[in-house]
């Protein structure tokens, strides 16, 4: 699987490489996600840059916020089945900067599959996601 990953601090532009990892496991209260679409939030850039509150061991994998389709469910996990389209917020050192991302359970919500509009048009994202500021790129 591939993640864009940070060995050391600094722009973004400089220090994310896209790297090959080991796949993330569907452990207790866990899903395994295929993420279609990350969000890009000014907290990832602080936290390629050192900047931030919070200072993940490196490398890490930045991306706090994604939207895809459940692949696994694991132990304990009954509000989300194989198949489930979702926004998720998978924590950090493993974010969602990736093919896949395991988000616990509690960070998971569902995403509508049709637009609340009187044309029931397809959406092309359905639901903000909990920070992000509406920004998102394709994986």
């Amino acid at each position: 699987m591939r993640a864009w990953r940070v060995h050391e601090l600094e722009d973004p532009k400089d220090v994310l490489k896209l790297e090959e990892v080991e796949e993330p496991e569907a452990g207790p209260g866990k899903v395994v996600a295929r993420v279609e679409a990350a969000a890009l939030n000014f907290f990832d850039i602080l936290l390629c840059q050192g900047n931030y509150q919070e200072h993940p061991e490196l490398p890490f994998t930045p991306g706090a916020e994604v939207a895809g389709t459940v692949l696994e469910v694991g132990e304990g996990v009954e509000d989300f089945a194989p198949r489930a389209r979702v926004l998720a917020t998978p924590p950090l050192p493993k974010g969602g900067f990736a093919e896949r991302a395991a988000p616990a359970s509690g960070g998971i919500f569902p995403c509508r599959r049709r637009c609340p509009s009187r044309r029931r048009r397809r959406c092309t994202s359905s639901t903000r996601p909990p920070t992000s500021g509406c920004t998102a790129g394709r994986v």
